[in-house]
């Protein structure tokens, strides 16, 4: 049995999903003239798809 590692027990990649969230946010700020709450709408889709892919996975 290998030895399992503390760094690669959470490997889901649901850790992208907070900047992916802030990019698309930005980038929708930055289209749109409004930068500012695209973003905090950006950072709170990317907690909002952390905590699913976290429910997901733990299912």
């Amino acid at each position: 049995m290998p030895k399992k590692n503390k760094l690669n027990h959470n490997r889901d990649g649901s850790g992208l999903a907070i900047p992916a969230g802030l990019f698309i946010g930005m980038g929708i700020g930055f289209w749109t003239n409004d930068l500012v709450p695209w973003i905090f709408i950006g950072l709170g889709g990317g907690f909002l798809g952390m905590l699913l892919a976290h429910l997901i996975k733990n299912k």
